[in-house]
């Protein structure tokens, strides 16, 4: 990633931390994962097809990166990761999961990424993170819902809930569970996103809305499960 205008202290401190990132973060996630009781809620969904043969696009908030990577160890993931500069350690991890990256987001820089997310084999699985790089928190672009009307490919939103969890202080207040922590993952049936709902400003938004009203639901299962409860969907 270019790092013009920026001093050479700091072009080579990034650079470091980068390199560290990559090649520890992943042995400790695993270590972690290894660690949790780890439950699945409709884990087919996670390979349900259209009438094309396509995987669906899996959707998630912000905060829920680190447990997506670490929970799907392995998966064909191709992930949409923002250009900035936090972005680039988050695609260097991923990558050590075998996930592929696409560099940019439904706010900045994102056409190239969205072509190249439109090229994905269907036997992969596209992957958003719709309040993403910045925030809002829990706001979901409206450009977020733009790939899955042009290909037909279902949303499938999920939802983590963990009994014991790290909380970082940053906008989206991401989350880590914690060693033995109970984790489960929530996975939505498939939202359709129809071609004629992503033209147009107001339509997107319109399905922006109804993507957030799935993604919050998701979560709230979770949570419904990790007390003991039911699911509603």
């Amino acid at each position: 990633m270019p790092n013009t205008g920026l001093p050479l202290k700091k072009r080579i401190r990034r650079a470091v931390g980068w390199w560290l990132g990559a090649h520890i973060a992943p042995h400790l996630l695993r270590l972690l994962r290894w660690s949790w009781r780890l439950e699945r809620v409709f884990p087919e969904r996670r390979v349900s097809l259209n009438p094309n043969g396509d995987r669906p696009i899996f959707a998630l908030w912000h905060e829920s990166i680190p447990l997506a990577v670490t929970g799907h160890d392995g998966c064909r993931f191709n992930v949409m990761i923002s250009r900035h500069h936090d972005g680039e350690l988050v695609s260097r991890v991923a990558k050590r999961f075998g996930f592929r990256a696409a560099r940019g987001s439904p706010k900045e820089g994102g056409s190239t990424a969205i072509r190249e997310m439109l090229r994905i084999p269907p036997d992969w699985n596209p992957v958003i993170t719709p309040d993403g790089p910045k925030g809002p928190r829990h706001e979901v672009a409206a450009g977020a819902v733009y790939l899955a009307g042009v290909t037909g490919r279902g949303v499938v939103a999920m939802g983590f809930a963990a009994s014991r969890a790290w909380r970082a202080k940053s906008w989206d207040r991401m989350v880590l569970p914690k060693p033995f922590a109970r984790v489960i993952v929530f996975y939505s049936e498939p939202l359709e996103i129809p071609k004629h709902g992503v033209r147009g400003a107001e339509a997107r938004q319109a399905q922006a809305v109804r993507l957030r009203e799935v993604l919050q639901k998701a979560h709230e299962n979770a949570e419904a499960v990790l007390r003991g409860g039911g699911v509603d969907e």
